[in-house]
């Protein structure tokens, strides 16, 4: 995998296909880069496409603890994308989607369209007051008294319940499962980003400024809090479309990779 400093952290990247246009991916919390493999594999060599390890996460460095986790790698993106062919297509799954939405806002020059898959942007369902907002924060009490406990399995078990979709955390094994509860507690580290609180909070005002076409892509059978996010977005945003990939759960990624990549291909006809 390449590798190098950005934003002063060590960094590690994948790269493939070579097609004219760029495509740059976003993980989730607790995946890597190589959540993408599906995908990338799926659109085949017709695309330049990059997928970076967020902090913490994969290869690439810790978190710089001097600031959010999502201003981290926001940073660390830009400077990623800057130094590629630019405009990308920005493909941001669940926290990834978060930062892509902030980079879409801050630089719309370098971002010609907009993916955001199973975005976790909640702030975007309180603002729009819809209920599964308060609906989705009681359903995750017990996860974060596991936190609180330092209960690190226990907490990632909880996640991974209300997350993982149809791969029960169990089933996983025993690399994977502690890679999780490593960084479980990244968990909190993102949230004042996607609940409307803190320096990153973006109301969903700011969210009716970005011009650039926007995929809006969801598994039919993830938490109601997606289809709420992005009902929310959808409603503010000048270009966006919306799909829903049958069978799917929030890893939609990597359960239903050709799908999405179908998704994708499709779009960027538009």
């Amino acid at each position: 995998m390449p590798e190098g400093i950005l934003a002063g952290t060590r960094a590690y990247w994948r790269q493939q296909g070579a097609g004219p246009r760029s495509v740059f991916f976003l993980h989730c919390t607790l995946g890597h880069s190589g959540a993408w493999k599906g995908v990338m594999s799926a659109l085949g060599a017709d695309y330049q496409m990059v997928a970076m390890d967020l902090p913490g996460h994969g290869r690439t460095g810790a978190r710089d603890l001097s600031r959010t986790w999502q201003t981290q790698s926001r940073d660390m993106a830009l400077e990623l994308i800057e130094a590629g062919s630019t405009p990308v297509d920005l493909v941001g799954h669940s926290f990834g989607a978060t930062v892509a939405l902030r980079l879409a806002l801050e630089r719309p020059d370098l971002v010609r369209s907009l993916i955001l898959i199973e975005s976790v942007f909640f702030s975007a369902a309180k603002d729009a007051k819809r209920p599964e907002f308060d609906a989705h924060m009681g359903a995750h009490l017990g996860f974060y008294d596991l936190l609180d406990k330092q209960d690190k399995t226990g907490a990632a078990r909880a996640f991974s319940n209300l997350w993982g979709g149809q791969v029960p955390f169990d089933s996983l094994s025993q690399a994977q499962r502690d890679y999780m509860a490593d960084r479980i507690e990244m968990i909190r580290a993102g949230g004042e980003s996607l609940l409307g609180e803190g320096l990153d909070y973006i109301p969903l005002t700011r969210v009716a400024q970005i011009t650039a076409p926007v995929l809006l892509i969801e598994g039919s059978e993830t938490d109601p809090i997606v289809g709420a996010v992005h009902a929310s977005l959808d409603d503010v945003l000048p270009n966006s479309v919306r799909q829903i990939i049958d069978g799917g759960g929030h890893m939609v990624p990597i359960s239903h990779p050709r799908e999405v990549a179908n998704a994708m291909r499709a779009f960027f006809k538009i």
